[in-house]
């Protein structure tokens, strides 16, 4: 098992750990348990009931609870001799998955120091191909839900003229369509570069589908007009893709499946299933060949960056369960489709869900008072969080993000798993129906 051991919706009076990221209007409201157990897609808790976790622990758990190959790697990378050797064979492995020849792969011991080096690999290009002057990151703001993830206010711009809106479809109140509204979001990012000068531009850094707001997927010609803008002014395009990576979406890369390509992309989680801090960033050849003209330019620093041996380890033996499972093929063709195709059947034209988006093994359901009228609730997460606890009560876990319900269930579910999911999510949302209708 991973992380997920520990997380608790607390009863009132006795101590629980819980993950960082917790909702603690939960933990403060609901009676519940401990899991202290997890084999595959299930979990148990300290009384020995058994619950479907639908959100892989948080994103990262894609080869589920206690994979035996993944404990194996773990209890066998003390052997490692020499850790570079291993962290070079992990960017061999990662480098196969590329799909632009001349990109390079860089490893960092957590998501944190790959944003950071991320960072510095943005500035320092720009400094080695003359215009020092492009020092501004434009990022996406994540709405209200708050960051997930430890540490991650330094990655928000502090000046709001720094962010653009997240392309909340489902929020837009006017007469486009979904097509319309993805182009009219994208060229928000342009008229935030002129207004702020595009010579004063560095890069836009978002997620392909937006994690703290709720995994809010855009329309489909959001990310290519993204990219025509930043291409038209000569900004850096960067995409983190710690929930979206490693085969999550049925392509390796979520950016691949949007039809879009980043300059530079970051892989965290999904890299060990989540079950060791390691991070990876791929470089475009734009970007190595500008670092190669420049001495010491190297943006991770192998003192305090170098993966550690476990974690490449881990790493190693999840792209083998991967790839040589064809379980990224199976998401594509397969599992992906079928839970998309079943939360549509069954939740199409509920009286609570205002919309259902999702990608691969991701998903969201949007819940609304109105959905015809795209009506949002007075308490957001009030709503969000009654649907979470009435799901808990039918045995699945499932993560709210305001009146969104998460699902991320890991990419080893079968079709019976998703069926079982679905029919207990299902009832959870009818009872939240009852309650607030």
């Amino acid at each position: 098992m991973n992380h997920f051991i520990g997380h608790a919706l607390a009863r009132p009076g006795e101590d629980r750990h819980t993950l960082p990221a917790a909702f603690f209007r939960i933990l403060s409201q609901a009676t519940g348990c401990a899991i202290v157990r997890g084999a595959g897609m299930q979990v148990w808790d300290e009384h020995g009931a058994c619950l479907l976790d639908g959100v892989c622990g948080l994103y990262g758990n894609t080869l589920g609870h206690d994979h035996a190959a993944l404990a194996a790697a773990r209890q066998m990378s003390a052997a490692t001799a020499d850790p570079l050797a291993a962290q070079l064979t992990l960017n061999a492995a990662l480098s196969s998955h590329l799909t632009t020849d001349g990109a390079r792969v860089l490893s960092a011991s957590s998501h944190e120091l790959a944003w950071q080096a991320m960072l510095r690999t943005v500035r320092q290009y720009w400094t080695a191909v003359g215009q020092p002057d492009r020092r501004l990151i434009i990022t996406c703001h994540d709405g209200e839900a708050g960051p997930q993830g430890p540490g991650r206010d330094h990655r928000r711009a502090p000046d709001s003229s720094l962010r653009i809106a997240a392309p909340d479809w489902f929020g837009h109140d006017g007469y486009l369509n979904q097509y319309e509204f993805g182009l009219a979001a994208a060229r928000t990012l342009e008229q935030r570069i002129l207004e702020l000068g595009p010579e004063h531009i560095a890069a836009f850094v978002a997620e392909p589908f937006t994690g703290a707001s709720g995994l809010l997927h855009p329309p489909y010609s959001y990310w290519p007009e993204i990219q025509r803008i930043c291409t038209r002014h000569h900004v850096l395009l960067c995409i983190d893709e710690g929930i979206g990576g490693c085969g999550r979406t049925g392509q390796w890369f979520a950016h691949t499946q949007l039809r879009f390509s980043p300059d530079i992309v970051l892989l965290a989680q999904g890299l060990t299933s989540a079950l060791a801090p390691l991070a990876a960033l791929v470089l475009s050849p734009q970007i190595m060949d500008a670092l190669a003209a420049i001495e010491g330019a190297l943006p991770v620093d192998g003192r305090i960056d170098q993966a550690d041996p476990t974690a490449t380890a881990i790493a190693l033996a999840n792209l083998r369960a991967l790839d040589e499972g064809g379980l990224t093929r199976q998401v594509e063709h397969g599992t992906g489709l079928y839970l998309q195709h079943c939360l549509r059947e069954r939740f199409d034209n509920h009286p609570l869900v205002g919309d259902i988006q999702g990608n691969g093994m991701l998903a969201a359901l949007q819940l609304s008072p109105d959905p015809a009228r795209r009506a949002r609730f007075a308490d957001e997460a009030a709503a969000g969080i009654d649907c979470a606890r009435q799901a808990l009560a039918q045995g699945v876990l499932v993560q709210a993000a305001a009146a969104r319900i998460l699902l991320a269930p890991p990419m080893i579910a079968t079709h019976a798993d998703i069926d079982g999911l679905v029919e207990r999510l299902g009832a959870a949302v009818d009872a939240s129906a009852r309650r607030m209708l």
